[in-house]
C-alpha cells in the first residue's frame, strides 16, 4: 500500500487527525501576531522639537507658535509644523503664558515631544527614529520580512533533512527567545537583531505547521486544512489589533504579551507526532510503525496482524541521503514549477502591499485595519474552498490574480474616492483568494523530500516582495499611478503563467521526485488522481489479499 492508502485506512480525517489539526490551527494565532506586530511597534505618532524639560505634546499653543517653525499648506488649507527644527529662544514660563524671544535661524532638534494620545510608546519615541534617523524606522519595519526570507529557505531545508517535528519545536523555542530579546532590548541594534531573529524562526513554525497539516490528511481534506489555517491566521491579526488597543500600543507590553503566548505551545511536543510521510520517505520505518500504531489506537482502527509487513518495507531503519533543493532543480519540470510559484508569491505580496496602500489611506485608524481586512479575507478564503472543489486550483488561482491585478490598476487611475474604495476592496478579495490557492497548490505539487524547502522558497519570494514594494512605491514621484500599474501588471503576468502549473485537484501528494515530475497540466485523469472512495475500494481488495495470506 502507498502512504495515501495507509492514511485512508487509518481514517481520512479521523479523531486523531482532527485533534492534531486543531492544535496546529491555534499555532497560527501567534504566527500572525509576529508577522504583523511591526505595524504597531513602528507606529509613528506626531511629534515636534522639545524645548524644555517635562514638556508635553500640544496641538497648538502660544509656546508652540513661538518656538516651532510652520508653513501654510495650500493643498490641505492647514498650518504644517516643522518636526525637525525649532527656534532657539529664551523662555520665561509663567502660570498663564510664556514670553518667547526668537533669536536667529531655526536650529536642528536634539530631543522631541511625542503625541501619546493614540500610541502610548512605540520604538519611534523610544529610540527617536525621527528626522535624520527616520530611515532606521523603515529598516526596523523590514527586519522581520528579511528574517523571513533567510529562515524560510534555511529552516525549510532543515525540516526536510532533520524532520518536521524537531524543526518545529526548535524554531518555537528560538522564536520565544528572540521575542524576549526584542522586548527588553537596551538599544536599537539589539532590537533590530531581535526582530530579525523573530522573522527567521517564526516563519519556520508557520511553514512546518502548514506542511504537517497538509501531510497528515488525505486528498479531499487538503483545501479545508489550508482554509482553516489561514482563517485562524486572520483571527490572530485581529487579536493583535485588539491587544494593541488594550495596552494603548505600548510597544514593550505588546511585544511581551505576544512573546509569552508562545509558552502555551511547548506542551505540543508530547502531542504532535512526526510526519508519517517524511518518516517513510526517510526510511525511518521503526518510528513510522510507532506513529501508525498511535493513529490507529486513537481512531479505534484495528489493524490486521500482518498490516505492517504489507505497508512498510522493513521494521528496521535504513540509511538514506536526504534530498536538497538543488536536487529538485535538476528536474526541469519541478524547477519550472518552483519558479512560477515564486513569481506568483512575489506578485501576490506586492499587490497586497499596493492594495493596502490604497485602502489604508482611506482608513486612518490602525486598530480597525485588521478588522476591515478580516471582513474581506475570511469570505475570500471560504469562497476559495468552495471553488477549488468545483472549478479547480489553477483556474481559480489564475482568474483571481488577473482580477486582482486589474482591480489595482483601475484603482490607481482615478481620483474618485468611491471608485478607489470599490476597486481596493475587490482587489483585496481577489488577492486573498490567490493567497489561499497559492498555499494549497505549492504544497500539493512539491514532492515530500523537498516540500519544506520548496514551500519555504515560495514564501521567501513573497517576503522579497514585501521588502522591495516600498521602494517600488517611490516610483510614484515620477507618475503617481506607476507603482500600482507595475504591481498590477506583474500580477496579471503571474496569473497567466499559473496556468502552466500542474493540476493537483483530486491527486495524491507526490512522495518522490519521479511522482512530482509525472504530474501534468492535463485535466485528463491520471493514475495519481484518485478519490477517497476509490482508495477505499482498492484497500478492500488489498486487505482481502492480506487476509488470504
Amino acid at each position: 500500500m502507498e502512504i495515501e492508502e495507509v492514511l485512508t485506512y487509518l481514517g481520512c480525517f479521523g479523531r486523531y487527525q482532527r485533534f492534531i489539526f486543531f492544535l496546529i490551527c491555534f499555532v497560527m494565532l501567534p504566527c500572525a501576531m509576529v508577522r504583523h506586530v511591526s505595524v504597531f511597534l513602528g507606529a509613528s505618532p506626531d511629534y515636534y522639537c522639545k524645548v524644555y524639560d517635562n514638556q508635553t505634546y500640544e496641538l497648538d499653543s502660544s509656546l508652540k507658535q513661538c518656538t516651532i517653525p510652520r508653513e501654510f499648506d495650500n493643498a490641505t488649507n492647514q498650518w504644517v509644523w516643522d518636526q525637525c527644527r525649532y527656534y532657539d529662544v529664551d523662555i520665561n514660563i509663567t502660570h498663564t503664558s510664556p514670553d518667547c524671544f526668537p533669536s536667529g535661524e531655526a536650529s536642528t532638534c536634539q530631543n522631541w515631544v511625542f503625541d501619546r494620545s493614540q500610541f502610548d510608546d512605540t520604538i519611534v519615541s523610544e529610540f527617536d527614529l525621527v528626522c535624520d534617523r527616520e530611515w532606521l524606522l523603515g529598516l526596523s519595519r523590514v527586519m522581520i520580512p528579511i528574517g523571513n526570507i533567510f529562515g524560510a529557505i534555511i529552516l525549510g531545508q532543515v525540516a526536510d533533512i532533520y524532520g518536521r517535528k524537531h524543526t518545529f519545536f526548535t524554531s518555537l523555542l528560538f522564536t520565544f527567545i528572540a521575542g524576549f530579546m526584542t522586548t527588553f532590548s537596551p538599544n536599537l541594534i539589539t532590537h533590530l537583531i531581535g526582530q530579525f531573529g523573530l522573522g527567521f524562526f517564526h516563519t519556520a513554525v508557520y511553514i512546518v505547521a502548514m506542511v504537517i497539516g497538509i501531510e497528515i490528511v488525505t486528498t479531499n481534506y487538503r483545501p479545508m486544512v489550508i482554509t482553516m489555517f489561514l482563517s485562524f491566521h486572520v483571527v490572530g491579526s485581529m487579536l493583535l489589533s485588539m491587544l494593541a488597543y488594550v495596552v494603548n500600543n505600548n510597544w514593550q507590553r505588546l511585544l511581551f504579551t505576544v512573546s509569552i503566548s508562545w509558552l502555551i505551545y511547548f506542551p505540543y511536543y508530547w502531542l504532535i507526532p512526526e510526519s508519517l510521510r517524511w518518516l517513510i520517505d526517510q526510511r525511518r520505518y521503526m518510528k513510522a510503525h510507532s506513529v501508525i500504531d498511535k493513529i490507529s489506537r486513537h481512531n479505534d482502527i484495528e489493524l490486521p496482524p500482518n498490516f505492517f509487513s504489507k505497508t512498510l518495507p522493513s521494521f528496521m531503519d535504513e540509511r538514506h541521503h536526504p534530498a536538497t533543493l538543488l536536487s529538485a532543480f535538476k528536474r526541469r519540470h519541478i524547477a519550472f514549477r518552483v519558479f512560477v510559484a515564486c513569481l506568483v508569491w512575489f506578485t501576490i505580496f506586492c499587490t497586497s502591499y499596493g492594495i493596502n496602500v490604497k485602502s489604508t489611506t482611506l482608513l486612518v485608524n490602525p486598530y480597525l485595519r485588521p478588522l476591515v481586512g478580516a471582513a474581506v479575507e475570511l469570505p475570500a478564503f471560504f469562497l476559495t474552498w468552495l471553488f477549488v472543489h468545483t472549478i479547480g486550483r489553477r483556474i481559480v488561482l489564475s482568474i483571481s490574480m488577473l482580477l486582482a491585478g486589474m482591480s489595482l490598476i483601475a484603482s490607481s487611475l482615478t481620483n474618485q474616492v468611491i471608485i478607489i474604495i470599490t476597486f481596493a476592496f475587490l482587489g483585496k478579495l481577489f488577492i486573498s483568494c490567490s493567497y489561499a490557492v497559492a498555499h494549497l497548490m505549492t504544497l500539493e505539487f512539491l514532492p515530500t523530500p523537498v516540500r519544506g524547502v520548496g514551500f519555504g522558497v515560495a514564501i521567501a519570494s513573497g517576503c522579497v516582495g514585501t521588502v522591495v514594494s516600498p521602494f517600488i512605491e517611490k516610483l510614484g514621484v515620477a507618475w503617481l499611478p506607476l507603482p500600482f500599474i507595475l504591481f498590477g501588471g506583474t500580477t496579471i503576468v503571474a496569473g497567466i503563467l499559473a496556468l502552466f502549473l500542474p493540476k493537483t485537484f483530486n491527486r495524491k501528494l507526490p512522495e518522490t521526485f519521479e511522482e512530482g515530475v509525472a504530474m501534468k497540466r492535463s485535466d485528463s485523469k491520471s493514475k495519481n488522481e484518485v478519490s477517497d472512495a476509490e482508495k477505499a475500494e482498492e484497500l478492500t481488495e488489498h486487505l482481502a489479499e492480506v487476509d488470504d495470506d
